[in-house]
């Protein structure tokens, strides 16, 4: 196997043979290499000078060869989507968004795994909308909402306000 040695300002000798040794590399560098110590969710976790740190950044920095306090400000990502491997070419650095962006891409998000809306209509392309935020929203309870405001407030609304329900397809009376 060629596991990357410890890179004298990340770890000492020993402290990289105490990590290596938590580490099942079994296949060559294609292949997962799954952490077989304690963890947190699926992800390794390794004391490194009475501190914990997860298992997969300290691997990233030493396939790497950087620093840990270099990745404070970073979010490292499996792109084998195996919460415990520890294989540095499986590992990659991106920000918060880039981790939402694989979760959603991949089907493990929560809103993307939901198939109705709260009210009971199926999600599908052509009735779905994003919020903006992390969520989503449904078109036809989004009509029924708008189209119940207009008629609550049927008097203050304009007619350029009508004019847009009436091109979007949402009739309403006029009073």
């Amino acid at each position: 196997m060629n596991k990357p040695e410890s890179n004298g300002e990340i770890l000492t000798d020993k402290e990289a043979k105490r990590f290596w040794a938590k580490v099942l590399t079994i296949g060559g560098s294609a292949e997962c290499w799954p952490w077989i110590a304690g963890g947190s969710h699926g992800y390794g976790e390794f004391r490194l000078r009475g501190m914990k740190i997860s298992a997969h950044r300290l691997a990233y920095a030493l396939h790497h060869r950087v620093l840990l306090e270099s990745l404070k400000s970073l979010i490292i990502r499996h792109a084998c989507d195996n919460p415990g491997c520890v294989n540095g070419s499986h590992l990659e650095s991106g920000s918060v968004a880039d981790n939402v962006r694989d979760c959603v891409e991949r089907g493990r998000h929560a809103e993307v795994r939901k198939e109705k809306c709260p009210r009971g209509h199926p999600y599908n392309a052509m009735r779905l909308r994003s919020n903006g935020r992390a969520g989503r929203r449904c078109s036809i309870c989004d009509a029924m909402i708008g189209r119940a405001w207009v008629s609550a407030n049927r008097k203050h609304v304009s007619e350029r306000q009508r004019a847009w329900w009436v091109v979007n397809g949402n009739r309403i009376n006029k009073s």
